[in-house]
This record gives C-alpha cells, structure tokens and sequence, in this order.
C-alpha cells in the first residue's frame, strides 16, 4: 500500500543544487536522469536550451508536484545523489578542483537535508514528509 504522504519539499532546494553541480555538462546530466528516473518520459518535456539550474529546477519542481506520479522517482534520485562519494569526473574541466568541492559540498547538503529519512529508513521504512 503506497503512502500518500508527501515528500517534504524543504528537501527540493539542495536536491536542485545538487544535480546541477555534480555534472557539468547538461548532456552527462540528462543521461544520468535518463537512467535514473523510471517514468522518464517527463525529460522529453524539458526545455534542454536552458541553464542547467533552470532545467533542474523545472524537473524538481514538476516531480514535487506530482508526487502521485513521481514519488518514487525522487526517493531514488536522493537516494542515488547522496550515495556519490566520487566527482573525480569534474577534474577534467577548467577549475576542476573547484567543481569537485562544489559538488561535494551540495551533496553533503542534500545528506544532511535527507538524513533522517535514511537513518529511519532502515528501521522503521520512515520518509520524509511534510
């Protein structure tokens, strides 16, 4: 039986920074979402010409919204982002240290920010609610 809880949107806000920050480029992002979200058909949807921040953002934003469709999906997606310990792959870029620290940083966020959810997970199947 699914939840109708919702996710805690106080959680969005580094969810967003945190995907925009750990890929550089849009293209490793959109793959990344591709393979990420199971009802992906909501990518195909997104104005990809924009900043990334703006896509990220009307991606979270429109999931949050429709968490009787995309529930699930967002759970993985913090799921996913806060289990990365490695953005060696931004070293390649100009101030490659820079974007590592940026992206760890986001992510600790995002952890700190979902932390509850994934100590309580495990114990009592508890998410974050609002």
């Amino acid at each position: 039986m699914k939840s109708t809880k919702i996710i805690s949107p106080s959680i969005s806000l580094p969810l967003k920074n945190a995907l925009t920050n750990i890929y550089w480029k849009k293209s490793d992002l959109k793959s990344f979402l591709s393979i990420s979200i199971r009802n992906n058909s909501i990518l195909a949807t997104l104005d990809w010409n924009l900043t990334k921040y703006k896509i990220v953002s009307e991606l979270i934003d429109r999931m949050f919204k429709r968490q009787d469709i995309y529930k699930e999906d967002l759970l993985y997606l913090i799921e996913l982002i806060c289990d990365m310990d490695d953005f060696t792959h931004l070293l390649r870029w100009d101030d490659g240290k820079d974007k590592v620290k940026k992206a760890k940083d986001s992510v600790d966020a995002l952890r700190k920010n979902a932390e509850g959810y994934f100590t309580r997970k495990t114990k009592e199947k508890v998410v974050i609610f609002a």
